[in-house]
């Protein structure tokens, strides 16, 4: 499924849903919501001013690429690479997580318990 376009409800002004494509059969639907979450990871910036565009088109507003608020155009997700390496349980304390926020080299370190760890 591709979502193509972001719905705003016209008497609340928000996202209430998304005009979708099947991306097997062609087919054209439309998904509504009453509410609607952001998950979407690394596309986080580009849902984001999908849901600008899609408000200020209700608003009847005209959006032009680089005229938009400054806090819209502005990428907030910057996406990283890591790998998952599993290790017996005596590398962290029982049932708890451990942050290094910066290393050497720049990266952030996750500790986390695995299964009852």
């Amino acid at each position: 499924v591709n979502i193509d376009e972001l719905v705003v409800d016209e008497r609340t002004g928000r996202v209430s849903g998304a005009l979708a494509t099947d991306q097997i059969t062609g087919e054209n639907f439309h998904i509504r919501a009453k509410s609607v979450i952001n998950a979407t990871g690394p596309f986080t910036d580009k849902v984001r001013r999908m849901a600008f565009d899609a408000v200020n088109k209700a608003k009847g507003v005209d959006t032009v690429k680089g005229d938009s608020d400054e806090k819209w155009d502005r990428d907030i997700v910057v996406p990283a690479g890591g790998i998952h390496v599993m290790l017996p349980d005596h590398f962290s304390p029982a049932q708890m997580g451990l942050i290094v926020p910066e290393t050497s080299d720049g990266r952030v370190l996750f500790f986390l318990p695995w299964e009852g760890g």
